[in-house]
């Protein structure tokens, strides 16, 4: 199963969502969002979707 990151149009903040899933919900503030459009990194599992998650919050903190 593949996963993809997106990222939260109101709070700018990255998380992980099965690919295929055509909207998500933001666990920071509630938004809910369409994936289509919003992936900025493909993952092949969970663990190394994780991983891409907590490195795009990284780089979006430092901004």
């Amino acid at each position: 199963m593949e996963f993809g990151v997106v990222i939260c149009p109101r709070c700018r903040m990255a998380r992980a969502v099965k690919l295929g899933q055509k909207t998500t919900t933001c666990t920071r503030c509630g938004k809910k969002f369409e994936v289509k459009g919003r992936v900025v990194y493909r993952a092949g599992d969970a663990r190394e979707a994780a991983a891409a998650v907590a490195e795009v919050n990284k780089k979006l903190m430092e901004k």
